[in-house]
């Protein structure tokens, strides 16, 4: 069996039925689906699969009663799905159950009382809440999981204020971290569709794609397609077709959306010696995702929806079918046999990277920002001797020196690099989740004893500190990582002696972490950008230190924390009050040929 679709596919059928002639063997520890039932054509067949697609698994919703569990689990929680739903999803045979070869998601006004957090939080269950609303959240994890194919549901939507029904999919493994940095796939969302007396928001549908920053600066990236009739008035086939760098979106076999891996993206956390960036071309959507159904009531998208309502309202699933192609599509984008593409529909990409704001302090010299000149400066404890020099048009050199008996532990002094004013690193989330300051460094000498950190300061004691590890490659560095794990700072960069290396350091880890008499550093005004400290005898050159945050370049209007940058506070001999300056917001160049997506929160 072709290794693109299946690969990750975890489920276990049972076989009752004949495999097509010339169908490719199933995977090890893969059983059959039964496809005796699969109609050729009539009503209820769907469109029809293109050529080259192989069943690999599906569920008909043949036997009454419960939700098969094999295949299907139910969320129990009144969170809200982050975007202030107002259901409680249950597992209550009247808010989901099998009936006339269907599965049946029933929305109902009634109130109820569960629990206030998701799931997987680990405060789960907490509190319980009441809502007036009660629903049904059903999911394909850790049961049938996959990546590639082709997903198809043929599903009837409901219809009426505050309705937000969803087929939709989510990691299973969570590989590049939470949402949405492992992504988000939407076959299908819609909003407030028309129903008796009510006339809706249009006959619209919602494909979308969600990666890029965390929240709240996210890229949310779809198409709005308007459909000829209302989705709630009939039964509809929605489909995604997944090629590691193409999604392709459609209804009724009718092919309205494409978007393509140079468009997508997710902007994480490498590791100390790369800092944040992009994970890789294909990333988040290179890995396994499993399948969810739910019919949400209001929320921040919808709205409120009504009240008293004369009957329940469903979402009605026909059947859910999954398909891998014949033919390997590892390297493929839209050109392997059984892909159905319309040559008519324009790639509709973002711009495959978020926008960066890089500040550059430090250069074979200290730098100008906004008229502001960077210097160096040192201060030497009693007893000890700091020097700080600025090598000609190279590193900035510092060395430690122990004069007198120190105390163990404390500091010999600390050398900084600021200017006359102080900074405010402006735009929330785009440095507090994705800020770094970034340098090259070597340790060229180092006291066995010596503890040596990073810091950045605001007005003293608001300070944040993240502890240097200096050693030979490997020599020691469990050990004193576990001893700094437990040390006040609580994070740690280990760096080898006698090399040149890149750092970067979360600015969420200076706000984080800080030592014995410090407390946490204030962003809006920076005065020290990096300070380096040493309890030992040591010898270390400093370059290329810059400052930098992540944006992203197409936020919706009802996003926050749209740009991020740096701005000038005041003068370093005044009063702390941190009343910066705004500088000009950056102007995120415009992206050719893009369709605004659909708002969704689902922090799921």
């Amino acid at each position: 069996m072709s290794s693109f679709a299946i690969a990750g596919l975890i489920v276990s059928l049972i076989a009752s039925g004949a495999a097509p002639a010339g169908a490719p063997e199933p995977a090890e520890g893969l059983e059959r689906p039964d496809i005796s039932r699969l109609p050729s054509d009539g009503a209820t067949a769907g469109p029809t699969v293109p050529a080259g697609w192989t069943l690999v698994w599906s569920d008909e919703f043949d036997n009454p009663g419960a939700p098969d569990p094999r295949y299907w689990g139910h969320e129990v929680n009144c969170f809200g799905g982050g975007n202030n739903e107002q259901q409680c999803y249950t597992d209550r045979p009247v808010n989901s159950f099998v009936r006339d070869g269907a599965l049946h998601i029933v929305a109902r006004e009634e109130r109820f009382n569960g629990p206030a957090f998701q799931d997987e939080d680990p405060r789960y269950p907490g509190p319980n809440i009441t809502r007036n609303y009660t629903s049904a959240r059903l999911r394909t994890r850790d049961k049938v999981d996959w990546k590639y194919g082709r997903i198809e549901v043929r599903a009837q939507l409901p219809g009426g204020p505050g309705m937000w029904p969803a087929i939709w999919m989510l990691p299973t493994d969570w590989v590049y971290g939470g949402w949405p940095s492992s992504g988000e796939i939407d076959v299908v969302e819609a909003v407030n569709l028309p129903r008796e007396n009510f006339p809706g928001w249009g006959t619209v549908i919602h494909g979308t794609l969600h990666y890029g920053l965390d929240w709240p600066q996210w890229e949310n990236h779809g198409f709005t397609h308007v459909m000829d009739v209302n989705p709630a008035d009939g039964f509809h086939t929605y489909s995604i077709e997944w090629e590691p760098d193409e999604i392709r979106w459609y209804v009724d076999d009718v092919h309205y959306q494409t978007q393509r891996s140079e468009g997508w993206y997710n902007y994480i956390w490498q590791g100390q010696g790369k800092g944040f960036g992009v994970a890789n071309p294909r990333a988040p959507f290179d890995q396994r995702f499993h399948l969810l159904l739910n019919v949400a009531v209001g929320g921040d998208w919808p709205g409120p929806p009504d009240r008293l309502w004369d009957s329940d309202r469903e979402m009605v699933v026909d059947y859910v079918r999954l398909y891998q192609c014949d033919e390997d599509q590892i390297q493929g984008s839209g050109g392997a046999s059984c892909a159905t593409v319309d040559p008519a529909i324009q790639v509709n990409n973002d711009r495959g990277t978020p926008g960066i704001q890089d500040y550059l302090l430090y250069e074979d010299g200290p730098q100008t920002i906004f008229g502001v000149e960077m210097a160096t400066d040192a201060y030497s404890a009693p007893g000890a001797t700091v020097e700080s020099t600025v090598l000609d048009e190279g590193p900035w050199q510092v060395e430690f020196r122990r004069d007198a008996p120190f105390n163990v532990g404390e500091p010999l002094g600390q050398v900084s690099l600021a200017g006359d004013r102080s900074f405010w690193l402006a735009g929330g989330a785009g440095w507090t989740r994705h800020g770094e300051i970034e340098f090259d460094i070597k340790i060229e000498s180092i006291d066995p004893d010596a503890r040596m950190f990073v810091k950045m300061q605001s007005y003293y004691p608001q300070v944040g500190s993240v502890e240097l590890i200096a050693g030979r490659r490997g020599q020691n560095s469990a050990a004193r990582l576990t001893q700094a794990g437990s040390s006040s700072t609580g994070s740690a960069i280990v760096v080898p002696r006698n090399e040149w290396r890149h750092v970067a350091v979360k600015i969420s880890d200076l706000m984080e972490n800080r030592g014995p008499g410090e407390i946490p550093l204030d962003i809006r005004a920076i005065r020290k950008a990096l300070i380096l400290e040493s309890t030992g005898p040591a010898r270390v050159q400093i370059n290329n230190v810059r400052l930098n945050c992540a944006y992203n370049t197409e936020p919706e209007w009802w996003q926050t924390d749209k740009y991020c940058y740096l701005a000038l506070g005041r003068a370093l001999d005044e009063q702390p009050a941190p009343e910066p300056e705004p500088q000009p917001e950056p102007t995120p160049a415009p992206a050719a040929g893009r369709s605004e997506g659909a708002l969704s929160l689902r922090d799921r």
